[in-house]
C-alpha cells in the first residue's frame, strides 16, 4: 500500500522539474506523549481513537499512545525501508 507524492523542486520562473517521494499511507502511529499532546492541540478533529501503550519495567521505554486516524496520513520512507 504505498502511494507515491509529488513536490516540486523548482519555482515557476526556472525549468519545471518533479522529484518524487515514495511514502507509506498509516491510519494508526505511535506517538511520545509529548507528541500526542502537540497532536491534540493542533489535529484534534483528525482522531479516531487513542489507546494508551505502558512502559515495560526494566527498560528505558516509558510508553506512548497509538492514536488511530480517522483518514490516512502519509509517511515518508527512509532508504532502509525500499527494498529493490
Amino acid at each position: 500500500m504505498f502511494g507515491w507524492l509529488a513536490a516540486k523542486a523548482c519555482s515557476y520562473s526556472s525549468r519545471k522539474r518533479l522529484s518524487v517521494i515514495e511514502v507509506d499511507s498509516v491510519y494508526c502511529e505511535m506517538v511520545t506523549p509529548e507528541g500526542f499532546v502537540r497532536l491534540y492541540e493542533t489535529q484534534r478533529d483528525r482522531i479516531d481513537s487513542v489507546e494508551l501503550v505502558p512502559g515495560q519495567l526494566g527498560s528505558n521505554y516509558f510508553g506512548g499512545f497509538l492514536v488511530h486516524h480517522k483518514h490516512p496520513i502519509y509517511t515518508a520512507l527512509s532508504r532502509d525501508d525500499l527494498a529493490f
